[in-house]
């Protein structure tokens, strides 16, 4: 079985587990469970800025998108973001440990947290893949760095 294959169960397998601990609802409410999903926050590549902001990230998007799920009444369960959080692409791990810690410490210091939404990071192929002379390719080391980091 390839890497990609294994990272796609694994993630499965840890999404099942996530949705299965967001049933915290009063026991009357007929709705088992509820959710949003988001994803892709990341600027275009014409828009990269490595000084100003070396991740990539849209942050206007990211903020905007948090606080309209926190004024959301009845608050979901659970936030799903479901990949292309940075610009990536990027063959340097501590590039990355840089850029996944800035995206995640904005998403930490967000509306959704601090309202105890759950909120799970999924990656994509901006975080997990590398561009290279055959074009984007996974990279086992992206992924490593995105697991421990996020």
């Amino acid at each position: 079985m390839n890497r990609v294959k294994i990272s796609s169960i694994f993630f499965a397998a840890l999404i099942s587990l996530f949705i299965s601990s967001c049933k915290n609802k009063p026991a009357d409410d007929p709705v088992e469970y509820s959710f949003v999903v988001l994803g892709d926050c990341r600027v275009d590549k014409a828009d990269t800025n490595s000084v100003a902001d070396p991740a990539g990230i849209n942050f206007a998007q990211l903020d905007r998108s948090l606080e309209d799920v926190a004024k959301l009444d009845p608050k979901p369960s659970c936030v799903f973001f479901n990949g292309d959080e940075i610009f990536g692409y990027e063959q340097d791990t501590s590039k990355l440990v840089k850029a996944f810690d800035i995206w995640r410490d904005q998403v930490e210091a967000s509306p959704v947290v601090k309202t105890g939404i759950k909120f799970v990071a999924i990656p994509g192929n901006h975080e997990t893949e590398i561009d290279s002379a055959d074009g984007k390719v996974p990279s086992p080391d992206a992924e490593r760095v995105w697991l421990e980091t996020m």
